[in-house]
């Protein structure tokens, strides 16, 4: 267990020995500060694998489905409709990925 993380009942305990059976509003308005300005500093640690291997596997599956629309061979058919449904999805795509841009930005 790492030194910083104390649960709930070391807390009381700790509380307990000096004497103090509930915390003042300055000591718990500090320790609520103390905390969020820690998690602010060291967010928690995200797995690299977990870019990479999503990333991979979303590849595969946009490859396999282009794959899929090739040998369905759709511009023989209709190439309006398919050309009309490829620019719809990728405006909103492109739509979705300003808005999330947009977002991050405010924060």
């Amino acid at each position: 267990m790492n030194k910083t993380d104390i649960n709930e009942k070391e807390l009381v305990a700790i509380l307990k020995e000096s004497g103090v059976e509930k915390p003042t509003k300055v000591f718990s308005d500090r320790l609520s500060y103390i905390i969020v300005q820690r998690y602010k500093r060291n967010p928690a640690m995200e797995y690299k694998a977990e870019k990479w291997l999503g990333k991979f596997i979303l590849s595969v599956l946009v490859f396999f489905n282009l794959l899929f629309f090739y040998y369905l061979n759709p511009f023989s058919v209709q190439p309006e409709l398919f050309i009309s449904v490829v620019a719809f999805v990728l405006g909103l795509w492109g739509l979705i990925g300003l808005i999330k841009k947009s977002q991050v930005s405010i924060s």
